[in-house]
């Protein structure tokens, strides 16, 4: 199916810069109405990013494309899906171990992961939190967002560009990487490092999803693994 049949270059652009603007309002107005009801709860977090994915369905709808023809669904070559999902994890932990050595050298600060504090050594929080935000609401909900949505959008928004492609994976990569604000400047640029690295693997396995999920999945497993056992900077 040809996703840009419907959609020009200037409402593929206001839908991503739209939806990236609306998963922090709607992630901070499912704060304060938990917070207010007394309901508090770290997990509410996913909320946000799903009321988002739940919008970017509705625009694509509009258009009849399906999360599957953005590369939701089984891949062909699961073993190869599978394989540039853990090639992209390693490769985004080196690529960022080396600009972290770089930007601490230059007297910079490490992306800021207090956020996520209340997770050491806490047994009862890190399961859950592993299971619906790692998996759920970062690996599977993030990946729709990013590399699913807005890549796809901003393909159309470059097509008349020499490699439009290349274009959108930085695009998505940036708008990505701000999203996470929260981690400090370091946190924005390394986001956005990997979001360009996710981008890649989304890519070269067909613009198929399943490796960016692997992927995204296990970065933020081992990195919240670590905040859990308390061994983080």
């Amino acid at each position: 199916m040809d996703t840009e049949a419907h959609t020009s270059p200037l409402r593929a652009s206001l839908e991503a810069i739209g939806v990236m603007l609306f998963l922090p309002v709607a992630t901070t107005i499912v704060a304060i109405l938990a917070t207010v009801t007394g309901l508090f709860n770290p997990i509410f977090a996913a909320t946000g990013t799903w009321l988002a994915v739940i919008l970017c369905g509705f625009l694509l709808k509009r258009e009849d494309i399906r999360w599957r023809d953005l590369g939701f669904k089984m891949p062909d070559n699961i073993g190869k899906s599978i394989l540039f999902g853990v090639g992209a994890m390693i490769a985004s932990f080196l690529i960022v171990g080396v600009v972290i050595s770089g930007m601490t050298a230059a007297g910079l600060p490490v992306p800021d992961t207090s956020l996520f504090g209340f997770l050491e050594g806490n047994t009862a929080i890190y399961v859950p939190f592993m299971i619906l935000i790692v998996w759920g609401s970062a690996a599977i909900g993030e990946e729709l967002l990013a590399r699913g949505f807005l890549l796809n959008r901003f393909e159309i928004v470059f097509k008349s560009a020499t490699k439009p492609w290349l274009l959108a994976a930085v695009a998505q990569a940036v708008l990505f990487g701000l999203a996470h604000f929260y981690q400090g400047p370091s946190g924005i640029i390394i986001t956005g490092i990997v979001g360009f690295v996710l981008a890649v693997a989304y890519q070269f396995t067909g613009r198929n999803l399943v490796a960016p999920i692997i992927a995204h999945g296990l970065i933020d497993t081992v990195s919240i693994t670590s905040i859990y056992l308390g061994v983080t900077p």
